[in-house]
């Protein structure tokens, strides 16, 4: 409709509104008053958009300030024994079909992981949960070669169920540990790599500081099976300052290590970040693309997002569920702890790549250690 055509029928629509009243304008008048019409009701639309925005961003405040409340409540709740990663009731079928399934996709040259998430479509997240698969590259079908096979388009389990999966391009995970960060075993083989936090032991109430245990070459579990006799200690690189001795660490399930302090000051403050709050375990649907913080002993503080809260990533030894994380990070990063915006300990690093890196739950670390991180 061109624009005559428009005003001709904004004056009906003013001559039909006015009745016989109209018969009395002139065409001059008519058309002014048409045009008034227009402005006011332009006017009314604007208003009532802008006053439905205004609500929308109460609405949305409100949600941020309970969800925030939430994950202190958490905090507060969750002892030792609580799993490091919750599953809301409606993802447990794709928890069920990803966990029968990870082992045979891992057999797929080039995967490196997999996780649940929502499907994306040329760069944009739909509605539709399934079970991420993640590869080092993508290669389109047609040029695969050799062991490598097509990602199956969906995955199923004996009782019918079946999910859909995604395929998403990560490059690879390797634990992260090379000389020149704040912590080192001293007296026996290992890497460099972060004090990530401070916790108390369950059953002594000492301050514990906490790690990765792959820092410990060809260490896998302490005390080991039969204990070993030797002792490891820890200690700070600048002037090798003791920090103290490894008490347990394990990189079965977890890649954790907890050190009886014997020297220094055991403090809450994670420098650049703040203080920590204590913990809390991860939520598969609230926590996904959380913003998040970490500080490295290599890179110093990071921020960036949770991409996928529960994964299973290969190349990384042992290693069960895990966080995986859009947050750059460092050889000499490992043992860092992951915080969010509240400061509520997520988990701790223990590899990955440029720009994802994996994250033993805390929870699942502090079950296994039998530590705490009280909440303030």
């Amino acid at each position: 409709m061109d624009k005559t055509s428009r005003q001709q029928l904004l004056e009906a629509l003013v001559r039909e509104a006015l009745g016989p009243r109209a018969e009395a304008l002139s065409r001059r008048q008519l058309r002014t008053l048409a045009n008034e019409f227009l402005r006011a009701g332009t006017e009314s639309v604007q208003a009532r958009e802008t006053e439905d925005l205004r609500e929308a961003a109460r609405l949305v405040e409100r949600a941020h300030q309970r969800l925030v409340r939430a994950r202190k409540r958490a905090a507060q709740i969750s002892d030792p024994g609580v799993p490091g990663i919750l599953v809301p009731r409606r993802w447990r079928a794709h928890q069920r079909v990803m966990e029968a399934h990870w082992e045979d996709l891992f057999d797929i040259p080039g995967v490196v992981g997999c996780g649940l998430s929502y499907r994306v479509r040329e760069g944009m997240e739909t509605p539709e949960r399934c079970v991420v698969v993640m590869v080092e590259k993508k290669v389109p079908s047609g040029k695969l070669r050799g062991r490598r096979r097509p990602i199956p388009r969906t995955l199923r389990l004996d009782d019918g169920t079946e999910v859909p999966t995604d395929v998403v391009e990560t490059g690879e995970f390797r634990p992260k540990a090379d000389p020149g960060s704040s912590i080192a075993p001293r007296g026996a083989p290992g890497e460099n790599g972060t004090l990530g936090t401070f916790a108390v032991d369950l059953f002594t109430r000492a301050p514990m500081a906490l790690t990765s245990m792959h820092l410990l070459h060809g260490v896998r579990e302490y005390p080991g099976t039969p204990p070993s006799a030797q002792e490891f200690f820890f200690s700070t690189p600048a002037g090798a300052a003791p920090l103290g001795r490894l008490v347990q660490g394990t990189r079965t399930g977890v890649d954790a290590a907890k050190i009886a302090i014997e020297s220094g000051q055991v403090t809450r403050d994670l420098p650049g970040i703040g203080r920590i709050a204590g913990w809390r375990p991860v939520d598969v649907e609230a926590d996904r693309t959380i913003s998040v913080s970490m500080r490295g002993a290599v890179s110093g503080v990071l921020h960036g997002r949770i991409r996928f809260p529960l994964t299973f990533v290969k190349g990384l030894e042992t290693l069960g569920q895990c966080i995986v994380a859009a947050i750059p990070a460092a050889n000499g990063d490992s043992g860092a702890a992951l915080v969010d915006s509240s400061r509520f300990v997520l988990g701790l690093l223990v590899g990955g790549g440029e720009v994802l890196n994996a994250f033993s739950p805390i929870g699942d670390v502090l079950s296994t250690l039998s530590c705490d991180i009280p909440p303030e």
